[in-house]
């Protein structure tokens, strides 16, 4: 149990940062709108909910 909330985490986490770093080059371009920050830890808790059923699949 405790392995799969870590793989969890560390997936949700990454896909986050990825996400965060993609958006923020695109609003320094110009080509993005600015998004307000409290959206980052709702997008992480969001694929957090994803991305446990997918570990749950790794270790039955």
């Amino acid at each position: 149990m405790r392995e799969m909330i870590r793989t969890a985490l560390i997936w949700s986490g990454a896909l986050t940062m990825c996400e965060a770093t993609v958006w923020g080059f695109l609003e320094t371009f110009g080509k993005a709108p600015n998004v307000w920050m409290w959206v980052v830890p709702v997008a992480f808790f969001v694929q957090l909910g994803l991305m446990l059923p997918l570990a749950a699949r790794k270790f039955r």
